[in-house]
C-alpha cells in the first residue's frame, strides 16, 4: 500500500475523529484565508494522532481498523488492520456521546487504552498518541482552503484589508 493511499484513508478517518462544522453541509467559512489556515493548523498541532484509518464494523459492533500507518503510534503499539476496537479508555463504541468526549481529549503524548478484538480474543493495547505529520495536516486542510479561493472570498478579503488599513 502506497503512502498516498494511506494518507487519503487517514484524511477520511479525520472526519470521524475531528468532526468539523465545515463538513455539515451549507456551512461557509467567514474567516479570512490566513485566519482560517492559522486556526486549522493550530487545531491539528494540538490534536493527538493515532495513525490509523477506521470505520464502523459491518456488524455494527465496534470500529474496524482499516489501515495502520507504518511507524505511527498505533503501529508502534501493536494495533493491526482488521482489529476491531470495542472501547477506548473503557468507553464502549456504542456510547457515541462519551466516546466523542474521549476523542476530544486526544493530545500528543497522552496514552489511551484501546480494547480490541483480534481473531476472536479481547485484548487491550496502550497507544501513546503522536503529533499529526505535516503532510497529513496539509492534505486535511487543503480541500477547505479551496473554499476560500472564489471571487466572493477574494473580494471580501480585499475589502477587509482596505478597511483595516
Amino acid at each position: 500500500m502506497n503512502r498516498k493511499t494511506i494518507t487519503n484513508a487517514l484524511i477520511l478517518a479525520l472526519g470521524l475523529i475531528l468532526a468539523s462544522p465545515a463538513l455539515a453541509g451549507d456551512y461557509k467559512c467567514t474567516a479570512t484565508t490566513q485566519e482560517c489556515l492559522d486556526a486549522m493548523v493550530a487545531h491539528y498541532k494540538q490534536k493527538g494522532w493515532i495513525g490509523v484509518s477506521w470505520e464502523r464494523a459491518e456488524s455494527g459492533k465496534g470500529i474496524e481498523v482499516v489501515q495502520v500507518v507504518p511507524d505511527g503510534p498505533a503501529s508502534k503499539a501493536g494495533l493491526q488492520a482488521g482489529d476491531r476496537i470495542t472501547a477506548i479508555n473503557g468507553v464502549g463504541y456504542q456510547d457515541e456521546e462519551k466516546l466523542a468526549e474521549v476523542q476530544k481529549s486526544f493530545k500528543p503524548g497522552v496514552t489511551f487504552t484501546f480494547t480490541i478484538l483480534r481473531d476472536g480474543e479481547s485484548m487491550k493495547v496502550a497507544v501513546t498518541l503522536g503529533r499529526f505529520p505535516d503532510d497529513i495536516i496539509a492534505a486535511a486542510i487543503g480541500p477547505h482552503m479551496l473554499d476560500h479561493v472564489t471571487p466572493e472570498s477574494e473580494k471580501a478579503e480585499k475589502t477587509a484589508k482596505k478597511e483595516g488599513s
